[in-house]
């Protein structure tokens, strides 16, 4: 298996046919005027290619951390199941979760964590600075 994309955005949802709506694509950067600061919402969406024979329950984990890997948010563990019906040549499944409440404790450096079966497939950086 393997990413196609992951990004993070204000707002996504899964529509018909397998599309996906996002809008806001690609928060990386918050500037705050002081810390903590939070963020009401942001949303991991995430695209992953995989075989036939890897089509049923997959772990699936999700991390918020900080420079030194802390937690900053409860981490999210979870199954995702990949379904492929038989015409499929190339099967997908899809990652659309809110991430509410999000604060950041101080300046500097975190990223949102994707895993599936413990094996790293997204790592997305968001860099909190002071306002300009």
């Amino acid at each position: 298996m393997h990413t196609n994309f992951a990004f993070l955005c204000d707002s996504a949802a899964q529509g018909a046919e397998g599309k996906l709506h996002a809008l806001g694509i690609g928060i990386s950067q918050l500037r705050a005027a002081q810390v903590p600061v939070q963020r009401p919402m942001m949303v991991l969406v995430a695209q992953v290619s995989f075989a036939h024979d890897e089509v049923g329950a997959h772990g699936l984990a999700i991390r918020v951390i900080d420079a030194d890997g802390g937690n900053i948010l409860p981490p999210v563990d979870g199954q995702i199941t990949f379904n492929a019906p038989d015409e499929a040549l190339s099967p997908v499944a899809q990652v659309v979760l809110e991430l509410n409440l999000v604060t950041f404790p101080r300046y500097g450096v975190y990223s949102v964590e994707l895993a599936i079966d413990g094996q790293s497939i997204a790592s997305l950086p968001i860099d909190v600075l002071p306002a300009a």
